[in-house]
């Protein structure tokens, strides 16, 4: 589940404006962090929650964070003129082609999707009644939910110019390499048990993170160099 919309965090930045791009990302992170911390602490105290992990609040976080960040690139793609500011700096006098709006309602569709995916097997829990035909309905309903989103991350991947995909590959290939790392010393001191083991869910929550973090950083780099 590639939300590579936002890991396209690729909304390029122009110039010396980098600096206010990490600013935006920093209070964005940490917004959602509050969110998903508020969110986490009303599921743990409900009746149907009895225990809520530091991954939750994680995957929490997260559906804050992308669902914001839809809104966002959203309200940018729906003015052509703002988009080509956005694109290619404030001297642009071109509006945006039909590829590139098409490209942000696109990245828009993956993150909202990516959100909504992290965050359906929490809610899943608080809103049924927590039987085992309920659970199976939820996950059956979380299976055309990836697929519409794995669907966008192709179209969007196709539609995309080179550098946009290359920035995608670049972001995809740190984060294996970092997380394959991790993952082999997470499981060597957990063989040794010298830590708890790891679940699924933890793992997928924190390869989530890892790569947000990659792609925050190459667009980072990648602004500081225009």
């Amino acid at each position: 589940m590639m939300a590579e919309g936002i890991l396209t965090v690729n909304l390029p930045v122009k110039g010396k404006k980098w600096w206010k791009f990490t600013v935006c990302m920093l209070a964005g992170a940490f917004c959602g962090a509050g969110l998903g911390h508020t969110i986490g602490r009303y599921l743990k105290h409900s009746h149907k929650v009895s225990h809520v992990s530091a991954s939750d609040i994680g995957a929490l976080t997260l559906t804050a964070f992308y669902i914001g960040a839809a809104f966002l690139v959203l309200w940018f793609a729906r003015d052509r003129m703002r988009l080509a500011r956005v694109l290619e700096g404030k001297a642009a006098e071109v509006s945006a082609s039909d590829e590139e709006v098409r490209s942000f309602r696109y990245q828009a569709l993956v993150m909202a999707f990516a959100g909504i995916l992290l965050a359906a097997p929490l809610l899943s829990v608080h809103l049924s009644s927590g039987s085992y035909v309920h659970r199976t309905l939820f996950v059956a309903g979380i299976v055309p939910l990836f697929a519409a989103q794995t669907f966008y991350n192709f179209r969007l991947w196709r539609i995309s110019d080179e550098f946009v995909r290359s920035s995608m590959m670049a972001t995809a290939a740190w984060t294996f390499a970092i997380g394959q790392g991790g993952l082999f010393l997470w499981s060597a001191a957990e063989r040794m048990k010298l830590v708890k083991q790891a679940s699924a869910w933890n793992l997928t929550v924190a390869m989530m993170l890892l790569y947000l973090l990659v792609g925050s950083v190459m667009s980072v780099r990648t602004a500081r160099r225009e």
